[in-house]
């Protein structure tokens, strides 16, 4: 059955690196921070052959020149309480400052987690929080008030969650390792939880020692409550952020439309199990399965998505590609 594949109109470039200094003991330190931020120095340099001082100084250079953009973790928002919903909006009558505008308005808004320029169908996509229906529409409102002369088209989806693995450079030195979020029940966390959960959104590798005299626990207290988190799948895993241009990637988000909807968790697991598909974003949207990969080239891209043609020929009805263009915000913990 033939079906429509919706691809953007680029050339097939490749991303030249900005940073000509990263090499293979650059990318094995990173796929070691990538499975464990809180890895310490030691066990890295270890695990990479390489020397305590020489790990520590090529750490602080890739984070002197913004390849290493910050440590962090991962929160189930579900299992706070929060509702998720995912945006995208296409434009009209903006030009470059009113859309810097918009994404300056999401970026100060303590509801939106992420927020990033896109190119393809949509040219702003974010990710907004709230405890209620009822605020979500208010926080809808208010953006209307300030943005919608300038929004011609918009998709408001719920969003569920993600199956997440290693990113690329990772998978090539370890084995898959999967994370998931999203759709679970609300369990009860105090403010000590609250901030310690702030401290390591902040900062993934922050001393319990610190984290104790902020919050008037001692550190053995403090790893203690981390433990019962992980536990209660609050924090679902540490999170390496980095900027994935700088090490050589395209970022593209992937919209597949199924023939057959029983198909949908082998296509899914597919995407997952190759070298570019670090994530699967689960939502209520048109698509069946929303996949984001990551790519050294377009051309790259092409044949990882001829791959899957080949392999879902008799279900895949179609696709629809977008690119993440410059990410603007990326919080893992609501500032409300």
């Amino acid at each position: 059955m033939p079906g429509t594949y919706i691809l953007l109109p680029f050339s097939n470039r490749a991303v030249v690196r900005m940073n000509s200094n990263v090499d293979e003991l650059d990318l094995k330190i990173l796929a070691e921070l990538d499975r464990d931020v809180r890895a310490p120095v030691a066990g890295i340099a270890r695990k990479t052959e390489a020397s305590i001082n020489t790990v520590k100084n090529r750490m602080g250079d890739l984070e002197q020149a913004g390849v290493i953009k910050g440590y962090s973790i991962m929160v189930d928002f579900s299992r706070l309480g929060y509702l998720c919903n995912r945006l995208y909006l296409k434009l009209q009558y903006a030009n470059r400052k009113v859309e810097e505008s918009m994404l300056e308005y999401l970026k100060q808004s303590p509801h939106c987690a992420w927020c990033s320029h896109s190119r393809g169908k949509f040219d702003v996509a974010a990710l907004l929080l709230s405890k209620s229906n009822v605020q979500f529409l208010a926080i809808w409102n208010e953006f209307k008030k300030s943005f919608k002369p300038y929004v011609r088209e918009v998709a408001l989806v719920n969003y569920y969650g993600d199956v997440m693995t290693c990113l690329p450079f990772t998978k090539e030195v370890y084995k898959d390792e999967r994370r998931q979020t999203g759709l679970n029940e609300k369990v009860e966390i105090d403010q000590k939880d609250r901030m310690i959960l702030e401290m390591l959104c902040a900062n993934g590798r922050i001393p319990f020692t610190s984290i104790g005299e902020a919050v008037n626990l001692t550190s053995t207290a403090v790893k203690y409550r981390v433990d019962q988190l992980i536990e209660k799948k609050v924090i679902v895993a540490s999170k390496l952020k980095v900027d994935l241009e700088k090490l050589g990637y395209l970022n593209f988000k992937i919209d597949f439309d199924l023939d057959a909807f029983e198909e949908k968790e082998k296509l899914e697991q597919c995407i997952l199990d190759k070298s570019f598909g670090p994530q699967v974003i689960r939502t209520s949207s048109w698509a069946d399965v929303e996949a984001q990969l990551c790519v050294k080239s377009e051309k790259e891209l092409d044949a990882g998505l001829h791959e899957i043609r080949d392999q879902f020929s008799e279900q895949l009805r179609g696709y629809e590609v977008y690119e993440f263009t410059d990410e603007v915000k990326n919080v893992y913990m609501p500032g409300f």
